[in-house]
């Protein structure tokens, strides 16, 4: 679902068929930069999950760290504000992109939410590391939901996050359907927390909300 909604993305920005690329009328569109990187990440899943083959678990793995670089680096240039010169690098934006600053470049939601699952698809067969997979995508996965319901009803605290608040709707489903698919797959299917672990898992669940919770206050 993840590579067909990219690859409708994509087309939608080619031929310029704007319910493609934002779904609704009158809600953010997702950008180019941010369906190729659903595309090679989805990819990277799909080679992860269905082929058994070494060759494939390398190439989803060079994708993962290629997405990985490219989300810390699209990140850092709104957090340090600066130009890397990556937003439009392979695709102009609209001339006025709608609700966002930077034509081209993903929201600071997106970047690191794409280094975050890059991560995963390099440390999902150390058994490790699994545990911190797991904490990873549901945090994924909550934050993606606060954003859904942020830019559906209008409604949520998220509007007092700017950074958060850029994301398309779109972007947000993707994030959820991509994290539940790992969260699923044959890597985590039958991890089993101990009852430490499970505390921790809950003690840093708890922890993002409440630092989500202190960012919309406090601004």
């Amino acid at each position: 679902i993840v590579i067909v909604a990219a690859i409708l993305v994509v087309y939608g920005w080619i031929f310029n068929v704007n319910i493609f690329k934002s779904v609704l009328p009158g809600i953010i569109n997702i950008k180019f930069n941010t369906a190729v990187g659903f595309l090679l990440l989805g990819t990277a899943v799909w080679l992860l999950e269905e082929k058994a083959d070494p060759r494939y678990v390398q190439w989803a793995k060079g994708i993962a760290l290629f997405m990985f670089v490219f989300g810390l680096l699209s990140a850092s240039q709104t957090i340090f504000d600066f130009n890397a010169g990556i937003d439009e690098l392979i695709w102009k934006d609209d001339p006025n992109p709608d609700e966002t600053k930077y034509a081209g470049r993903p929201s600071v939601h997106t970047s690191l939410s794409f280094a975050i699952i890059s991560l995963v698809i390099l440390f999902i067969q150390s058994k490790r590391m699994l545990w911190f997979c797991v904490i990873s995508l549901i945090g994924v996965i909550i934050v993606s939901a606060l954003v859904f319901l942020n830019q559906l009803f209008g409604s949520s605290f998220l509007q007092a996050i700017s950074w958060l608040g850029k994301t398309a709707l779109l972007t947000a489903v993707l994030f959820l359907l991509l994290s539940t698919a790992l969260l699923k797959s044959r890597h985590l299917a039958n991890f089993k927390l101990s009852f430490e672990q499970k505390v921790g898992v809950y003690f840093a669940v708890s922890l993002l909300l409440l630092i989500f919770i202190f960012f919309a206050i406090s601004d």
